[in-house]
């Protein structure tokens, strides 16, 4: 058996933290946020559990968790840079995407595959490398893939914001600079490329240079992009509202349901006993009548036979009510 690296320093292990990972109606989760934010972190996640069902091995994942049941899981992880090969950093990755696509060609009717894309299209002109991000994720999309992808580019965040078969996720970091390792779904996240450089000791002129050479476009989309996960945000959570809203009415509604028909019960109950009280009762006064006819025959009062009378006739009338 293995001990955490806190065990091993006498102290405690950190506390685990989980996180829904879900594509929910989409078929493509763009996870996006800071460097060193956890972003692969959640993309392994996501295939290592995947991985784990597919084997039949039982996965650290909540109750009433479901797991796609993937054909195969394919991954772009890492740098695929060969000097035998002759492959930069991004041709190997070209390479793998090829392999990619070739997996899921070679799974077609078989089943859906699960791909994981980390840093997709990375180390190219952003321009060109972020539109065959967007071409690719299409492309795999429409062939009834799966994608988990990690990215830093705006144009694939927006893809996620606009909906459809694509869904954002993003990381952060906390107020020290750390990875939260918390994964928010239906936000995009900011790459925030210039607070990495200056958390990683860059000189501040650097810094300063770098920010006054972005482009307007690049700070505008960027806003935009950051606007619109908020409102996203705020939307989700209203309609959140709106729902445990609407929960709360149906489970009053069901809760006073219940209490009209226990009184409806109740009252059916208390006519019955009521009825039954009257029956006794209408017995009774017969009895006396019979009794009376008797003592008639034998020269008793008239009035007090005429009183019983007019007594059983009473008795009936609200026997018949």
């Amino acid at each position: 058996w293995l001990k955490s690296e806190g065990d091993r320093a006498g102290t405690a292990a950190p506390a685990v933290v989980g996180n829904d990972i879900a594509l929910g109606k989409a078929r493509a989760l763009v996870i996006s946020g800071p460097n060193a934010g956890g972003k692969t972190v959640a993309l392994k996640t996501a295939g290592l559990v995947a991985l784990l069902a597919r084997a039949g091995v039982p996965a650290p994942v909540g109750e009433g968790s479901a797991v796609a049941p993937f054909a195969a899981v394919a991954c772009v992880i890492g740098d695929a840079q060969s000097l035998e090969g002759a492959l930069s950093s991004f041709s190997g990755h070209l390479v793998l995407l090829r392999e990619i696509i070739a997996e899921i060609e070679g799974h077609h009717g078989r089943g859906p595959v699960l791909c994981l894309l980390d840093e997709l299209l990375a180390g190219t002109d952003p321009g060109q490398g972020a539109a065959l991000g967007q071409a690719l994720l299409e492309h795999v999309v429409d062939q009834g893939a799966f994608v988990v992808a990690t990215t830093h580019y705006e144009r694939l965040k927006a893809l996620g914001v606009a909906g459809g078969a694509f869904r954002n996720a993003s990381v952060a970091l906390d107020a020290a600079g750390r990875p939260t390792f918390r994964l928010a779904l239906d936000q995009a996240g900011t790459s925030n490329a210039i607070e990495a450089a200056r958390r990683y000791g860059l000189p501040e002129p650097v810094v300063e240079r770098a920010c006054a050479l972005m482009s307007p476009d690049d700070k505008q989309l960027s806003g935009v992009l950051r606007a619109l996960t908020d409102e996203r945000a705020l939307l989700a959570e209203r309609l959140a509202a709106a729902e445990r809203e609407r929960a709360r009415l149906t489970e009053d509604t069901e809760r006073l349901e219940r209490r009209l028909a226990e009184v409806d019960a109740e009252r059916q109950r208390l006519r019955r006993e009521g009825k039954r009280a009257l029956a006794d009762e209408l017995a009774e006064a017969r009895r006396e009548v019979a009794r009376a006819i008797e003592a008639a025959k034998g020269g008793a009062d008239a009035r007090a036979l005429n009183a019983i009378s007019h007594r059983l006739v009473e008795l009936e009338l609200g026997a018949n009510a």
